[in-house]
């Protein structure tokens, strides 16, 4: 590693941005403005050095960029460094890069879930089991035979409005077979090779294999079917043409939505039986379950709500009766979903309502007086009530309808049947345009998309390979590890290698031992916390004077402390004692309405006796570090960098430290002359 030769400051501040979309250098260029002396010119120096890191998916060395900007404070020489990481965890701008987003999000929820049932019970570990069965079903085969009726859809209005009835001609059906399976193998072929996320891969894989096997089944049909069974042909009791096909995959998929509810009913079972095991995390094991649920949920209505949009297009422009039981048929299941839904909307909006009630009385209360905790949005106890419910009901009616379709039960005879039917035509008209609503509004859910992909992407591993081992480097993977190093975080490591990188090079390029603060914000805030906390950095308070740490918005509490307590325990644990044993600071900066992060649980026993919540602590009896929650106004969960109430309080606690400390060193030598 090499770049220009920096002053020799009094103090590092490395800057670790948040969620959002940040260009490389913006955050550091609008924190060094924001702290700027109002009165005094900034006169400042930009540099950009260039470490190495390995890349994610070859074992060549790539290049990253940090900027620097040297500059006096208060006549101190500071040197400020960014630790850009925007480029591993983005949701791109535009409907379409909210749309990938939401994609690579549903895609990647099952890497939160596994890390949630990471947990020493036989039960957690068949829930981790049972919920990765069920996601690999419903991103395989599932997806993969949904969109090869899509295909099919496509070509079998094509040759009607070019040929009336061919769909019917088994000749003609082979070839449009044939063409299809080659389509599907060609489109699975390109997928997985634009593609990195694991989840697409494994769902561009389903769609060859089903191709393989829709062209057997061609085969199989044309040499065997047609010649054993030509009578049963003649009378029209199999679907004449194309339609057999779509009728072989329709079922199929009947099959294959059975086989999913029968593996969420044993994660049920699995998730009851890990609740009563001692020593459990209830939080932890409610996400395990309720993640690919939700998954599944989502599925069971995107899916029905593209088979009806298809119906109705193909009506406006050919009239297929064949077709059209086959959409019957396909999409009995969008009522149970719908009336799920519904619920699970209604319950979140009882939450939205009374965290909007909340926020109206706190804007109303004297600053600092009359605050209550605000309702939680991520995820409300009674919302995760409310989905449970839905899911055991929903898993339950959708095996029930399954199980009478396979047995050739005739559902809209039936009082249920016919009121699932009622309600898909009610879905039919209320979800599309509310669809094409979450359509239009996607790019304003950026926010809510990013925090998403921020969780995704910490929990984000794959298995590790050869080239992740040791092989001269000074930093390993050892610490982002799980299942005895066979998997390991590979996007956390890469973000948490940059900032090592950082630290190692101010290490070899400083002759002083300055003082070390990083300032981060929100998901930025799990960097610093894990990689101060890293035991190869032992060599950290040899190499700088004192560590402090400003956390602004962090979720370490709120979120992973809460819903991942076995990987995230107490603070006074011992898996923090490198934290503890390196930090002088900490400081968390909160807004009292932000969603995301709150403040900080610093350990109970270790509190000064008399003071707030919010007031200075102790981090441990092994440690001299001072920790504080610091509550702000109502601002949400954004733009903590430019707030003028959060920059106040930084250059309170940290920029105007060293005058701070003279004063204090006057005053002390002002009462021993007394004394004296």
């Amino acid at each position: 590693m090499s770049g220009p030769q920096p002053l020799e400051p009094e103090h590092v501040v490395l800057v670790i941005h948040g969620v959002g979309d940040p260009q490389p250098g913006e955050t550091l260029s609008l924190f060094a403005r924001s702290i700027a002396e109002p009165d005094k010119p900034l006169i400042e120096r930009q540099e950009t050095i260039w470490l190495n890191e390995k890349s994610e998916h070859a074992t060549c060395v790539q290049t990253f960029g940090a900027h620097l900007r040297q500059l006096q404070l208060r006549q101190s020489p500071v040197c400020l460094a960014e630790v850009f990481w925007g480029d591993v965890s983005r949701v791109r701008k535009g409907i379409l890069g909210a749309l990938l987003g939401l994609v690579e999000i549903v895609f990647g929820l099952h890497y939160v879930a596994f890390a949630a049932a990471h947990q020493n019970s036989p039960a957690a570990s068949a829930l981790q089991s049972l919920g990765t069965l069920a996601t690999g079903i419903l991103h395989g085969p599932v997806l993969a035979v949904t969109y090869f009726l899509g295909l099919m859809t496509l070509t079998l209005a094509g040759t009607e409005l070019a040929w009336s009835e061919s769909h019917r001609a088994e000749f003609w059906a082979r070839i449009l077979i044939l063409g299809c399976a080659a389509v599907a193998w060609t489109s699975g072929w390109i997928g997985q090779q634009m593609t990195r996320n694991a989840g697409i891969k494994e769902f561009w894989f389903w769609v060859k294999v089903l191709a393989i096997f829709m062209l057997g089944l061609a085969l199989c049909k044309m040499f065997w079917l047609d010649h054993r069974l030509p009578n049963l042909m003649a009378t029209n009791q199999i679907k004449p043409g194309l339609i057999w096909y779509c009728d072989v995959l329709v079922m199929f998929l009947g099959l294959l939505w059975l086989v999913e509810m029968i593996v969420l009913m044993g994660m049920s079972f699995a998730w009851l039986t890990a609740n009563l095991s001692p020593g459990s995390q209830r939080r932890s094991l409610h996400v395990a379950f309720l993640l690919p649920a939700m998954a599944v949920g989502f599925w069971g209505l995107v899916m029905p709500m593209a088979w009806l949009a298809a119906a109705r297009s193909l009506r406006r422009f050919v009239q297929l009766s064949d077709f059209e039981k086959l959409f019957n048929e396909a999409v009995p299941l969008l009522g149970v979903q719908c009336l799920m839904a519904v619920l699970v909307a209604l319950a979140g909006g009882a939450v939205l309502v009374r965290y909007g009630n909340w926020r109206k009385r706190a804007l109303r209360a004297a600053a600092g007086s009359g605050f209550q905790q605000p309702p939680r949005l991520i995820v409300h106890g009674g919302l995760q009530v409310v989905l449970a419910i839905c899911t055991v009901i929903g898993m339950s009616g959708v095996a029930g309808v399954s199980i009478l379709l396979m047995r050739g039960v005739e559902i809209e005879r039936l009082w249920l049947g016919f009121f699932l039917v009622q309600a898909n035509h009610y879905a039919a008209g209320i979800l599309m345009p509310l669809g094409f609503l979450l359509f239009l509004a996607f790019p304003h859910l950026r926010p809510a998309l990013d925090i998403m992909l921020d969780v995704i992407n910490h929990f984000f591993f794959r298995p590790t390979r050869l080239e992740d081992s040791l092989d001269g480097d000074e930093f390993d993977i050892r610490e982002t590890t799980l299942d005895e190093g066979q998997l390991f975080f590979a996007r956390r490591d890469a973000v948490h290698l940059r900032i090592k990188q950082l630290l190692a090079w101010f290490r070899d390029n400083l002759e002083t031992r300055p003082k070390l603060t990083i300032i981060s914000h929100s998901q930025g805030t799990m960097i610093g916390i894990e990689v101060l906390n890293d035991p190869e950095l032992a060599w950290l308070n040899r190499s700088f004077s004192s560590v402090r740490l400003v956390t602004m918005g962090s979720p370490f509490s709120h979120i992973y402390q809460h819903y991942f307590g076995h990987l995230y325990p107490d603070l006074s644990n011992e898996a923090w004692l490198p934290l503890r044993s390196r930090l002088a600071r900490w400081m968390n900066v909160y807004r009292r309405d932000d969603f995301v992060g709150t403040r900080i649980d610093f350990p109970l026993a270790a509190r000064v006796e008399g003071v707030s919540a919010d007031g200075p602590v102790t981090l441990g009896i092994d440690s001299d570090c001072i920790c504080s929650n610091h509550p702000v106004g109502l601002r949400g969960h954004l733009n903590y960098w430019s707030d003028r109430e959060v920059l106040a309080v930084l250059r309170a606690e940290l920029l105007e430290e060293k005058a701070a400390q003279d004063k204090k060193e006057a005053a002390d030598g002002l009462q021993v002359r007394r004394a004296a």
